[in-house]
């Protein structure tokens, strides 16, 4: 039988070999992730379409400037919702959440 000390240092290797494989599937899925949404974003750029993902700077390339920003902080996390159109045209308002996009609604995704 094993003498303690090799258990306890087997079980140490063990338990770090189970976290480093958590560790790694967990950064797999959040690269593949990343790199849905990028192709996502810039087919989405092409069209000419506002979506979620996007940055405001990538907004306000395809848009323009809003004609109003409505800036405000909850949680620490940075929240603006810009407006865009209103009166004669149709008004479209998009949320962002620290820079991205993480709400469209209104308007159209037609480029201006």
């Amino acid at each position: 039988k094993p003498e303690p000390l090799a258990e306890r240092y087997q079980q140490r290797i063990e338990t770090y070999q189970r976290e480093r494989a958590a560790e790694d599937a967990d950064w797999r899925r959040q690269h593949e992730q990343r790199q849905t949404t990028g192709a996502r974003v810039r087919e989405a750029r092409q069209r000419g379409e506002v979506v979620v993902g996007m940055s405001a700077l990538e907004v306000r390339g395809l848009r323009g400037d809003p004609q109003q920003i409505q800036p405000f902080a909850a949680d620490g996390v940075r929240r603006e919702v810009w407006t865009y159109g209103g009166k004669n045209k149709s008004r479209e308002t998009i949320t962002f959440e620290n820079g991205v996009v993480v709400k469209r609604s209104g308007g159209k995704a037609r480029p201006r």
